[in-house]
């Protein structure tokens, strides 16, 4: 599974643009690719190995049905928030021959989702026999480009806005991906997640990986900006992220006056709302995102200093 937030700037009709990869410019180096065709719409591609010509031969097939293309349904429009996801299941079963002989029957499910619902009727392959896997290659992955190796014109490098870019080892479900988009919440040590890149560094050249060590190296110091159309709500209760519900804001008397209270919410009419009943001490405002572990230590020892 790859997720993303995106926000596209230009489109050149009939060119993709290519948002994630590890696909290189020979066929022996191509993996995957993840991005925008030239009409708008989301499409994953993905080379597997191992495929035979049938479940009787050995020979390979040929390259040809190696390569297997996901499109979603929905256009993407120019300078709007969208969050994207393509996910890719290779499910097999033991088919049998005769009496003496079985062999694995394989087939690629795959499906593209566009602000957390299904965008088309998704895909599914024709029966493939061998040892089927996606193509392990050794090309360096690439965030908004693809063919890092090959011609600039072939690179087909993505314009636009980047944020909470995901790669997982296992498809995720429907229900999770309606998740995420619903919640944005940055997922921690989450199972089957192997990379990360969230992009708060705002600074420099390298990108960290939140979930391993695959930092990203930027081409230039330029690039950072905020995104704020997927801004997050975490809330952390004694060192420990706990889960959120989102809640209608008119439930919670909306924003309030834009002045600052402790205990209370201040009205457009000048009285308080939502008084704390209780007591309050250590109140902390930061202008930087702290990590979990700075919370927790945090909470181990009152603060001093900056």
């Amino acid at each position: 599974t790859i997720e993303a937030w995106i926000i596209p700037a230009q489109r050149t009709y009939g060119a993709n643009q290519v948002i994630f990869s590890k696909y290189g410019n020979d066929l022996s180096e191509q993996s995957y690719e993840f991005g925008l065709n030239g009409i708008g719409r989301p499409y994953l591609t993905v080379k597997i190995s191992g495929r035979t010509l049938n479940e009787n031969t050995k020979d390979p097939a040929p390259v040809n049905e190696l390569y297997f293309t996901i499109t979603g349904a929905d256009e993407i429009k120019l300078n709007t928030a969208y969050y994207l996801a393509a996910t890719i299941d290779i499910q097999s079963k033991v088919l049998k021959i005769n009496e003496e002989k079985s062999v694995n029957e394989f087939t690629l499910y795959g499906q593209i989702y566009v602000n957390g619902r299904p965008s088309g009727l998704g895909y599914e392959s024709p029966k493939m026999y061998g040892d089927i896997s996606i193509n392990q290659t050794s090309i360096n992955a690439n965030i908004g480009r693809t063919k890092p190796d090959g011609l600039a014109p072939n690179q087909q490098y993505y314009s636009g806005k980047l944020s909470d870019l995901r790669l997982w080892k296992t498809p995720l479900s429907a229900v999770a991906i309606k998740s995420n988009y619903e919640m944005v919440t940055p997922v921690l040590n989450g199972d089957g997640l192997i990379s990360a890149w969230y992009f708060s560094e705002q600074q420099g050249r390298t990108a960290f990986d939140n979930e391993s060590d695959n930092n990203a190296l930027l081409s230039n110091r330029d690039l950072w900006f905020l995104y704020l159309e997927n801004s997050k709500l975490q809330i952390t209760i004694n060192g420990r992220i706990v889960p959120i519900e989102p809640v209608a804001l008119n439930l919670l008397d909306g924003y309030g006056k834009s002045q600052i209270t402790i205990g209370n919410m201040l009205n457009d009419n000048g009285g308080y709302n939502n008084l704390l009943n209780g007591r309050i001490d250590e109140l902390r405002i930061w202008s930087e995102v702290r990590t979990l572990e700075q919370i927790k230590d945090n909470k181990e020892r009152i603060l001093t200093g900056r």
